[in-house]
């Protein structure tokens, strides 16, 4: 499997070609859901990219629900065992590369749709609401302490996940 991991375009960023080659191995059925991914070392070293730029590619994936990292374990190709018109949906729309404007509508539609889901369970969901608040409230603390992009982005998946549960 180790063979399947090949950079293609030298202009690309070192996370989009991990995302991008995943995404390819994917369209053409080289692998399929439920198939275990090389490690991030080997990874790295098929497509010349740093252990980080790996991770921060799975995390990527993760948050679009693409593979499912399991801690000590390795990452897998998620099954999709959920509602595969909208797996199918989200697939085609990761796929196509959608420009950063396209994914602030994409997570617009869904996010206000969620937020009222929310509002109407607000008596079954306080665990996660006060998630999601705490999530906020570390989102001011990193912004007041100028933190870096990447604990921003980090604290912004994290939102997600809590969002999806709540």
């Amino acid at each position: 499997m180790n063979n399947l991991f090949e950079g293609i375009n030298k202009r690309e960023s070192a996370v989009d070609i991990v995302v991008n080659n995943i995404k390819q191995l994917l369209i053409e059925k080289k692998i399929k859901p439920g198939d275990k991914l090389p490690s991030e070392s080997e990874i790295s070293e098929g497509l010349c990219v740093s252990r980080g730029s790996v991770r921060e590619a799975m995390k990527i994936l993760s948050a679009f629900g693409l593979v499912e990292v399991k801690a000590g374990n390795g990452t897998y190709i998620s099954d999709f065992n959920g509602n595969s018109i909208m797996n199918s949906f989200l697939f085609s729309f990761f796929a196509t590369n959608p420009n950063v404007e396209n994914l602030y509508e994409l997570r617009y539609c869904f996010e206000i749709d969620i937020l009222e889901l929310i509002i109407e369970h607000a008596d079954q969901n306080q665990k996660e609401r006060d998630a999601l608040k705490n999530n906020l409230k570390h989102l001011e603390q990193l912004i007041k302490e100028n933190a870096s992009s990447r604990k921003i982005r980090e604290n912004d998946l994290e939102f997600h996940r809590l969002f999806g549960k709540t």
